[in-house]
């Protein structure tokens, strides 16, 4: 072992000996298992030995190994959760005694005021700083301070739990082990990829020896998503539920939401003009912070409220101990076209946004529960020219060049075809067609020889993304001069929103008119 490795076991046994204790606390405060609250925080200081030389330069290690635990503790609690339920169903004679760890922890909770345990739940849980605590509580630092120092105090009293008598610090070595045999497991399943890969590779360059024809463009599959579509979240009845507060919005306490079947949005009123509404349609499902389990996005409308508080806003909601909290809210000074999660990453395709172009997104990454702007364009690259190729024979002007150039008043000319680019009507350019987090592309192209006055008919094109550009692979003729009204679930529809005049279904290779 040479001095830096030495230097480098010392300083993790180090962080490990003096916060091991801290740790359990955390994760038992969660689970109220004390055996499964040992065991998430060996796992995160697991985690934390793999990636030591990194975190080694971090201002607050800890913050990290923290982090890693709340979302341990989350994801195995909201899966006991959902075991639970499945268990209640089965209607057994007998049932086990609950854990009296929980019962305790559970108790203790319900008895502290709510002002406390909000804090302490905000504080020590979702691991914000006691000034984050504060604006989101919407409070003084002072008071959230007053507020943790008689909550820790009470909570204490109730369980009689001194942690640092009950918790045995494992030996360092043993997480170190830990960690390497996880360290050895990933390395294997890299092995067997790479493996896999070059015979793919292999395969791949016979098969095109042997044909140098190109095949033709199919739509990309259907990804299979990390999130169960039963998760708890995704089940919860979004038309009527209870969201505790949004304070965007400057309303701090509980709101009941109930959904109205006019307007098809869930609403909440004051009683005085003020009111908050979402459409439960709009939520947006996703993994964004890599337990495999959901978040959800809510577009939230504020309206009618003093201060100027008329705004729209995304919250992002989450399942603690079964019931909702807003982890995040961020104020939205544009109008959305569409949002979808790929990849733990949140998309926003924005509508009429200053130097936004056709094709770019906004992209932004849950990083300790707040979103940080990432760069959309590494997975949706800047559109520079769609290739309609693959549909010439449905489209209005042939043409020997149907690699279309895209500019920024979307008209170009090429193979003596002029082009023009264009959303159909008030509608998202991207959308999924019930392939979730993958968007299509969906534009109406108008062509005409050059020379042509007038535009002929024209068709709604559909692209995918295949490697660096958009490429077509469906097309639908429009009823008469018919735009399209609404795009919901796989379908779109000709018209005005509800009153449409043709509705056309995507089967994920063609569409099929269905009214």
């Amino acid at each position: 072992m040479t001095i830096a490795t030495a230097r480098r076991q010392d300083e993790f046994n180090e962080l490990y000996r003096a916060n091991f204790g801290a740790i359990v606390a955390m994760a038992y405060s969660y689970t109220a298992d004390l055996a499964e609250a040992q065991d998430i925080a060996q796992e995160a200081f697991s985690r934390a030995w793999q990636r030591w030389d990194a975190l080694t330069d971090y201002d607050n290690p800890m913050a990290w190994v923290r982090h890693v635990t709340f979302n341990l503790a989350h994801s195995r609690w909201r899966k006991i959760k959902t075991a639970t339920a499945y268990l209640v169903r089965q209607k057994p004679d007998q049932v086990d005694e609950m854990n009296p760890d929980h019962v305790a922890v559970v108790a203790a909770l319900r008895k502290l005021p709510r002002q406390q345990r909000e804090a302490i739940v905000w504080h020590h849980l979702a691991d914000l700083s006691v000034q984050d605590v504060a604006h989101q509580l919407a409070v003084p630092v002072s008071t959230v301070k007053t507020w943790l120092q008689r909550g820790r105090a009470l909570l204490a009293q109730e369980l009689a739990i001194d942690m640092g008598k009950q918790v045995v610090t494992p030996p360092a070595e043993q997480v170190v082990q830990r960690a390497r045999k996880q360290q050895r497991a990933r390395r294997a399943a890299i092995v067997a990829v790479v493996v896999l890969l070059v015979a793919g590779v292999l395969a791949a360059g016979q098969l095109l020896r042997r044909n140098n024809s190109a095949p033709p463009v199919q739509p990309t599959p259907n990804p299979s998503s990390t999130v169960d579509s039963h998760d708890p979240l995704r089940a919860m009845d979004w038309g009527n539920v209870a969201i505790p507060g949004v304070p965007m919005c400057n309303q701090y306490s509980e709101l009941p939401f109930r959904l109205d079947p006019k307007t098809h949005r869930s609403t909440w009123s004051d009683g005085h003009g003020g009111s908050i509404s979402f459409a439960p349609e709009e939520i947006v499902f996703g993994d964004l912070d890599g337990d495999g389990l959901a978040e959800a996005i809510v577009p939230i409308e504020c309206d009618g409220f003093e201060m100027g508080l008329n705004r729209s806003v995304l919250l992002g909601m989450d399942l603690m101990g079964g019931a909702l909290f807003g982890f995040n809210s961020v104020p939205v000074q544009f109008a959305m076209n569409s949002m979808w999660i790929t990849d733990g990453i949140l998309y926003l395709e924005a509508a009429e946004m200053p130097n936004m172009k056709l094709g770019d997104v906004l992209a932004f990454r849950l990083n300790a529960l707040n979103f940080e702007a990432v760069d959309g364009s590494t997975r949706y690259p800047k559109i520079t020219s769609l290739d309609l190729s693959p549909v010439a024979s449905q489209l209005a002007c042939p043409s020997s060049d149907l690699q279309v150039p895209v500019d920024n008043d979307l008209v170009s000319e090429v193979g003596g075809v002029k082009w023009s680019l264009a959303a159909s009507g008030r509608h998202p350019r991207l959308v999924e067609l019930g392939r979730r987090g993958q968007p299509y592309l969906l534009l109406s192209v108008l062509c005409a020889p050059v020379g042509e006055e007038s535009w002929r008919a024209p068709r709604t094109v559909l692209f995918d993304l295949s490697g660096r550009q958009w490429r077509a692979i469906a097309t639908v003729t429009p009823p008469g001069e018919a735009r399209i009204g609404e795009v919901k679930g796989n379908r779109i529809g000709y018209g005005n929103p509800g009153q449409l005049v043709a509705e056309f279904a995507w089967s994920g290779t063609s569409f099929t008119r269905v009214s």
